[in-house]
């Protein structure tokens, strides 16, 4: 049966908030027991062209992966992909959600994303029973949707562009309508009041939307925003419990002054309200939840000394002159994660510890390790009676760093991937970046998420077979540079024009990319 994802497919990329690594962590974090990720089984709802699933399977060899779709060309597409890396632990099917059920066993993990607001009520209603029939005891869900307050802005825009796209016959014609609107009322809409400055935030993020987001994530038939009290009285409904979100840092409040942690402590009586009324502070358009079975859930909150169960590591740089006096005296101490994220700390033990995970990276360690790591950097002696007491400040710290998104921590050894340390004389990408480059610029990485390799980086990974030295691939790149006329620019903006700048610029760009293929691990070996 033909769909509007036929007509016009949903670009298929890797959600690290997905992977299963992240859904043990918290199931962990909150007392579960979830299934090792080396040998686990997963289902995805809504597969699309296995952008997810397909990298997901390729790191996890021991893994079973499942993926569903109503789209015959996606699932088509995918399959394609997984014939070209020769997998055996994925599989995607062609067939419509609701017809899922017990004949295809029980999984550890399920995924659902981007497509719980995006179907008819009855086929919600099959997902969340999915997520409860086929989910193992300790397994865990993860279901993304779209939610109120956020999306009434981004309804009432849609509801305009629908309202305009009537006139036009094809999908394309209704998109190019749609655009025409949003830049009219982009370009006449008064911005001296509060409409008019909302619309221009909105109509801003749509005018850089690519076909396939504005298609389907705003100009499709169905699409069903809801609260989140609302989502969650249809998951207890189904039996399952609200585990948290994915991103843990967004369900916590202590980043709040006083003053509104006591006055939201006035609102709710449990964190099934606070989280209600966090969506009201926030404005939140989008939630990425996680459900267990009612009976598996035991605790409401994270507890830090779980930890002690899953492994840590982070890229983090002190800001600091980097004394020693700095880590054994009471002065704070600040670092700053890859990602920007910063954190500080007064206390001696916990600087410590940060300045062990520097020296580490990418090398992963227990919480054991790293406490005893960093007392032996103070050069001090585990103090009799008050190690359990240590053990846990020094985990409430790291819980916090982690929640803050400076703090990576991940439930067992090998995910995610180590990264080749170097590059050879003839690089070589690994099998997967070659095979998505031949389709995309958009290229799964180390840590399960899209890397934007641009058009020249696209073409570098295509090259990098490990038969080539990179003079040869800088020659190659060179001559396409030159056969489809691509602009280049040096470090100072400037084009480059001739042969010769030309081939400084990309020497710089291929330094420069082998180095992120080392840091995404795109490279093989």
């Amino acid at each position: 049966m033909e769909n509007s994802y036929d007509e016009i497919p949903y670009e298929s990329h890797a959600f690290s908030q997905s992977h299963p690594d992240r859904l043990a962590v918290m199931a962990t974090l909150f007392g579960l027991t979830p299934k090792a990720v080396a040998r686990c089984r997963v289902l995805e709802l809504g597969c699309a062209a296995g952008g997810n699933l397909i990298p997901m399977a390729w790191h996890l060899p021991e893994s079973t992966f499942v993926g569903l779709d109503l789209s015959a060309r996606q699932i088509r597409d995918g399959s394609e992909i997984i014939e070209a890396l020769g997998l055996t632990n994925v599989q995607l099917h062609n067939m419509d959600i609701t017809q899922a059920d017990h004949r295809m066993g029980r999984f550890d993990y399920i995924i659902c994303h981007g497509v719980y607001s995006w179907v008819p009520e009855l086929v919600q209603q099959a997902i969340l029973r999915i997520c409860h029939d086929l989910l193992e005891p300790q397994g865990v869900a993860y279901v993304s949707y779209n939610t109120y307050p956020g999306w009434r802005m981004r309804q009432m825009i849609r509801d305009m562009m629908l309202y305009h796209a009537v006139q036009f016959s094809t999908p394309q014609q209704k998109l190019d309508g749609a655009r025409t609107l949003i830049s009219f009322l982009n370009a006449n809409v008064a911005k001296d009041n509060a409409y008019g400055l909302l619309l221009e935030q909105e109509l801003a993020i749509l005018q850089g939307s690519s076909d396939y987001y504005l298609h389907h994530d705003h100009m499709e038939k169905t699409n069903l925003p809801c609260y989140f009290h609302e989502f969650l009285e249809k998951a207890q409904g189904q039996g399952l419990a609200y585990l948290g979100e994915a991103d843990l840092g967004s369900m916590l409040v202590e980043t709040f002054p006083d003053e509104v942690k006591q006055q939201l402590s006035l609102l709710h009586s449990d964190r099934l309200h606070l989280e209600q009324y966090l969506d009201f502070l926030h404005n939140r358009q989008f939630r990425q939840t996680l459900l267990v079975h009612a009976a598996a859930l035991h605790i409401q909150s994270p507890d830090p000394m779980q930890l002690r169960q899953l492994l840590l590591c982070a890229e983090l740089t002190r800001e600091d002159d980097g004394t020693a006096s700095s880590m054994q005296g009471g002065d704070p101490v600040r670092f700053v994660a890859v990602n920007g994220a910063r954190v500080t700390s007064a206390d001696p033990l916990v600087k410590a510890a940060l300045v062990v995970l520097v020296e580490r990276f990418p090398v992963a360690m227990t919480l054991e390790q790293l406490f005893r790591a960093a007392l032996l950097l103070l050069g001090r002696e585990v103090e009799p009676g008050r190690e359990a007491i240590n053990l846990r400040i020094l985990a409430e710290a790291l819980l916090e760093f982690h929640a803050a998104g400076a703090l990576e921590v991940h439930s067992y050894d090998g995910y995610p991937p180590a990264a080749s340390q170097s590059a050879a004389r003839n690089p070589q990408a690994t099998s997967l970046a070659r095979v998505y480059a031949k389709r995309s610029v958009m290229i799964p990485g180390r840590w399960h998420g899209a890397v934007d390799c641009g058009y020249l980086g696209q073409q570098t990974l295509l090259l990098m077979d490990g038969r080539r030295s990179r003079e040869q691939i800088k020659h190659e790149l060179l001559d396409r540079v030159q056969r489809e006329g691509l602009v280049l620019s040096d470090a100072e903006g400037h084009e480059a024009r001739t042969l010769q700048n030309q081939s400084g610029v990309l020497d710089v760009f291929l330094e420069e990319f082998l180095a992120a293929c080392r840091t995404n691990g795109l490279l093989a070996g």
